[in-house]
C-alpha cells in the first residue's frame, strides 16, 4: 500500500495471514471501530483476514473508546495519529502483545504513556513522532528485545536518551529529525549495530557529532541535510565510512527526504 494511500484512508486493513476466526469479542469490537471511525463500511470477513487499524484525526476515538482495543488480541499492526489520544488511553494498548507495528504519531503522549508501550515485546517498529516524549521516556523501551526501527521526528529528544537503546540487539533503524539533538549525545551509540540513521534538521547536530558517527562502521545510510556539521565534517564523514550512502540534501534516504 503506497504511503498516498495510507495518508487518505481513515480506517485501513492490512494483508496479514488469517490464524484463526474471530472471537465474538473481537467481532464485538470491529463493530464498535465501524461506528467511530468515518470514511468506509467495512465487514467482520474483510477484518477476518487482518490485522490493522488506523485511527486519525478525522474519528471520533477518545481515550475511554480505546477499551475496545483490548479485545482485539490478535492486533498487529496500529495506527493512532493525529487526535487527542493521551496516555489514559494508550494504558490499554499495553495488553495486545501481537503488536509488531506502533505509531502513535502527533498524539499526547508522555514518559508515562511509554511504560505501557515497553510492555510490547514483539514490537519491531515504533513511530513516538511529535509527541510529549523526552529522554528519560526511552528508558521503557529498554526491553523490547525485537525492536529494529525507532522513530521520533519533531520531538523532544535531545540524544540523553540513547544510552537506553543500547540494550536493543535488533535495532538498526533510528529517525530522529528535527527534534532536540546535541551532537555530542552521539557517543551512546557506539558499539551498536545501525544501518540507517536520520539526524536531519537538528541544529544541534555540529561537528561535535563527527568522532561518533565514525564510529558507526555498520551504517549504510545516513541523513544529515540542515544540521551544522561543516562541509569539512562531512568529508570526513564520507572519508570514514565509504560503505554508507551520506545525504546532504533533501531527497534522498529510504524514508523519503
Amino acid at each position: 500500500m503506497s504511503k498516498k494511500i495510507m495518508i487518505i484512508v481513515i480506517f485501513v486493513f492490512f494483508l496479514i495471514p488469517n490464524v484463526h476466526s474471530l472471537t465474538d469479542e473481537e467481532k464485538e469490537a470491529v463493530e464498535f471501530f465501524k461506528t467511530k471511525l468515518i470514511g468506509g463500511v467495512y465487514s467482520i470477513e474483510d477484518y477476518e483476514k487482518e490485522r490493522g487499524l488506523s485511527i486519525s484525526d478525522k474519528s471520533k476515538i477518545t481515550d475511554k473508546d480505546l477499551f475496545y482495543l483490548t479485545k482485539l488480541k490478535n492486533l498487529i499492526l496500529l495506527y493512532i495519529h493525529k487526535n487527542g489520544i493521551t496516555d489514559k488511553g494508550i494504558m490499554y494498548i499495553k495488553d495486545l502483545k501481537n503488536l509488531t507495528y506502533l505509531s502513535l504519531y502527533y498524539t499526547q503522549l508522555t514518559d508515562r504513556g511509554m511504560e505501557y508501550i515497553g510492555q510490547l515485546e514483539n514490537l519491531e517498529e515504533l513511530n513516538i513522532s511529535n509527541t510529549k516524549v523526552t529522554d528519560e521516556g526511552l528508558k521503557h523501551l529498554k526491553g523490547l528485545k525485537k525492536l529494529k526501527k525507532l522513530i521520533v521526528n519533531d520531538s523532544q529528544i535531545t540524544g540523553d536518551g540513547f544510552k537506553y537503546l543500547r540494550e536493543l540487539p535488533a535495532l538498526t533503524d533510528i529517525v530522529v529529525a528535527n527534534a532536540r539533538l546535541k551532537g555530542e549525545n552521539l557517543k551512546y551509540l557506539e558499539g551498536m549495530r545501525l544501518i540507517f540513521l536520520n539526524i536531519a534538521e537538528n541544529k544541534g547536530g555540529d561537528d561535535s557529532a563527527i568522532p561518533y558517527l565514525l564510529k558507526l562502521k555498520t551504517l549504510e545510510e545516513l541523513l544529515i541535510f540542515d544540521t551544522n556539521i561543516s562541509k569539512e565534517g562531512i568529508k570526513q564523514i564520507t572519508k570514514g565510512l565509504p560503505r554508507c550512502s551520506i545525504w546532504e540534501e533533501r531527497g534522498g534516504g529510504k524514508d523519503g527526504y
